[in-house]
């Protein structure tokens, strides 16, 4: 059975920045990392299995699942822009999403139903090895319940269901007898949020090129910076919520990074700063877009930072940029 290669391709990256060693991973397949980014590289469902074994036993990690699923933020929201440019409601967008699962990634079984007043996403495997099986399943559970959230808006409520639920899951997940999300089925016929002024089609390269510049393999400080573009929705993520990528705690990620002489928020400021720096060169970003995006409560706060940093407005420096 094939398997589209950028599904395995994200478990990769994200076993990159937990140290397990990718050339063990890449002796199971023979394949190049860049091969996996490829639209048309498929993998054979056993080699897929395998990885996730490989990185499931390195790891030891209940909520490698779930991890990996958010480990993949960004990339997700660029997907599920595009699906949103062809789709007016969440039952579209849906209809879409099942279609390029069952195309690509067909171990999965993905089944959609309503009764009552509630509609039920079921996903379910045929295979024989539970661990990486609740793996792959919790990563799609978490994979399709932010997509909700995306096109519907973070009010909704949304439950997902899981065989393996613990206390540290997140709030809204439950235990249950299957995996699965369930939401109201009136939630179908909504017209889709409309997340336009974020402009995925310009910021989603920008944030590639950032993410191919860094080597996670040199420095725990280089991880975190990758992690966190990675987590961005696009706004960067805090402290705990990276720190949790680790499976370690928010004190243990700052000790971390203070045995290379920096801080997290050092980090975020760079990142920050360079992100600015990109889109401000666009002009279909605004300075209260880029306020926005970078994660300012207001446009005040940005412009007294991008003034710390250049020495000038953005508006003067946009008129710069112009005027070249």
């Amino acid at each position: 059975m094939k398997i589209l290669a950028i599904h395995i391709n994200h478990f990769i990256e994200f076993a990159r920045v937990r140290n397990v060693p990718v050339k063990e991973i890449l002796k199971l397949i023979g394949k190049e990392p860049s091969d996996f980014r490829e639209p048309a590289t498929v993998i054979e469902d056993t080699d897929f299995y395998k990885v996730v074994t490989l990185i499931a036993e390195s790891l030891n990690d209940d909520q490698l699942g779930l991890r990996v699923g958010n480990f993949v933020n960004l990339i997700h929201l660029g997907v599920i822009y595009q699906l949103t440019l062809k789709a007016n409601t969440v039952e579209e967008v849906l209809f879409y999403c099942h279609t390029y699962l069952r195309k690509t990634f067909p171990i999965a079984e993905v089944n959609m139903s309503t009764a009552g007043m509630l509609t039920t996403i079921k996903l379910s495997i045929n295979h024989t090895h539970d661990l990486v099986s609740r793996i792959i399943l919790e990563n799609m559970l978490t994979l399709i319940a932010r997509e909700i959230k995306a096109i519907t808006g973070d009010n909704n409520d949304i439950i997902v269901y899981s065989p393996f639920h613990e206390h540290d899951y997140p709030a809204f997940w439950r235990k249950g007898t299957q995996y699965s999300v369930v939401f109201s089925k009136a939630l179908l016929k909504d017209a889709i949020k409309d997340n336009r002024h974020w402009q995925f089609d310009v910021l989603l390269p920008e944030y590639l090129k950032m993410m191919e510049n860094l080597n996670p393999d040199d420095s725990f400080s280089g991880k975190v910076k990758l992690s966190a573009l990675n987590l961005a929705d696009p706004v960067l993520p805090d402290l705990k919520i990276v720190a949790n990528t680790f499976n370690i705690t928010s004190r243990t990620l700052q000790r971390r990074l203070s045995v290379e002489g920096t801080t997290f928020r050092k980090i975020s400021e760079e990142l920050k700063r360079n992100i600015c720096d990109l889109l401000i060169r666009h002009d279909c970003y605004s300075i209260q877009d880029i306020s926005n995006i970078l994660g300012y409560s207001e446009a005040a706060a940005f412009i007294h930072s991008f003034k710390k940093w250049h020495g000038k407005p953005p508006t003067k420096m946009k008129v710069e940029i112009i005027d070249l």
